[in-house]
């Protein structure tokens, strides 16, 4: 009863914090928004494939590229203007399609004709259409070498060396975990992040403001103080963890996933699925940030140590971004490793290990009651 009473206390002032009510609401939020964004940025050159609009230079010098590219739904306009390059670049057109004088005679003589594309490759709109371009000039390339060789009686297969079958198992559902791998890794860094200031301001705050000695006057043993803080940093670590996945799982549902060849189930069983996954690791998060926040000797000295410590949910899963490897049982119970396998494995649809899962939650437990203890007895004066 008294461990709740402390608990009520430190959330109420958490909640009257702008900086701990910012940090638990405003990051799980905007790490999902911002991928949301950018997921509508990348869909839409496969949305608007057969929708580019192309400026040419010289369209007069190639009656049949032209054809084609009427054929394929290209919007083209005749460049009647000076200096493309410059327009390009100040952004005034995303593209340009010069096609040398000389095209037709080349064209004619069996040669290689002449194409330039202007283009800004430091714009994004800019890459994006030279990559449209690109694939329709291959295959505009690839059919009018088709035809030259059958006008010399020779099969066009002759040109291929080998005949290349893609195989792929990789479903449309792992395609999709694969890539929201930083999703998960957003969770994580909720679990971390959520609940800092709430930390920080429980213990180094209050021995900051000379507040802390009048609670351990009371007849409350530490361990029992220590505890009723501990809860009010896991229950803003579990808020912002559960806010990240709610507005993931609501926002992807409005990307258009299946034109990137991508499918992502993440409804609600898989919310609570991967928040009862990560549960372990924000109650590990608290009580190691309560214990450095214990500390320190001031505010400004545990949001150093506590900044710092952010960094290292992030090293399990960025070594393993750049060092891949599959998922064996010593990884479950290193805190964040573990729990980013379990999650991935849940958005890949794949069966998860029980004895991973137990293995991963009894690791954070045992780590958590480690910092407890060292927590509690820091409370000491």
């Amino acid at each position: 009863m008294k461990a709740l009473i402390v608990a009520q206390k430190e959330s109420l002032d958490g909640l009257r914090d702008r900086r701990a009510l910012l940090s638990a609401l405003l990051f799980p939020l905007l790490g999902p928004f911002l991928i949301f964004f950018m997921l509508q940025q990348i869909s839409k050159p496969v949305e608007e494939d057969g929708s580019l609009s192309l400026p040419v230079i010289g369209s007069e010098h190639a009656p049949l590229l032209i054809q084609y590219f009427e054929t394929q739904g290209i919007t083209l306009s005749k460049w009647e203007k000076e200096d493309p390059e410059g327009c390009v670049k100040r952004g005034e057109e995303e593209i340009i399609l010069r096609i040398a004088p000389d095209f037709a005679q080349h064209f004619n003589a069996s040669q290689p004709a002449t194409l330039e594309i202007i283009q800004d490759g430091s714009r994004i709109a800019s890459r994006k259409k030279y990559g449209i371009l690109k694939a329709y000039l291959s295959g505009y390339n690839h059919y009018m070498s088709s035809m030259r060789l059958y006008a010399r009686g020779i099969d066009p297969q002759i040109m291929d060396v080998v005949s290349i079958r893609d195989r792929d198992l990789a479903t449309p559902q792992s395609k999709g975990a694969n890539f929201f791998e930083t999703i998960i890794m957003l969770a994580v860094m909720a679990a971390f992040l959520c609940n800092m200031y709430i930390a920080i301001d429980a213990a180094a705050g209050e021995r900051e403001k000379k507040s802390l000695e009048p609670l351990l006057l009371n007849p409350i043993t530490t361990q029992t103080l220590f505890l009723g803080k501990w809860m009010a940093t896991i229950l803003f670590g579990g808020i912002g963890v559960l806010l990240n996945l709610i507005s993931t799982a609501c926002l992807m549902n409005l990307v258009p996933l299946e034109k990137l060849g991508m499918r992502l189930q993440f409804g609600a069983t898989e919310v609570i699925l991967i928040f009862l996954l990560f549960l372990p690791l924000v109650i590990l998060a608290g009580s190691m940030q309560l214990w450095l926040s214990s500390m320190a000797r001031s505010f400004k000295e545990a949001q150093t140590y506590l900044s710092l410590v952010l960094f290292l949910p992030m090293l399990p899963g960025m070594i393993m971004m750049y060092y891949p490897m599959n998922p064996q049982l010593w990884m479950a119970p290193i805190p964040a490793l573990g729990q980013q396998i379990l999650a991935s494995s849940v958005l890949r649809g794949e069966i998860v290990s029980p004895s991973f899962i137990l293995i991963s939650i009894l690791g954070a437990l045992v780590i958590s009651g480690i910092f407890f203890v060292l927590g509690a007895r820091s409370l000491k004066l």
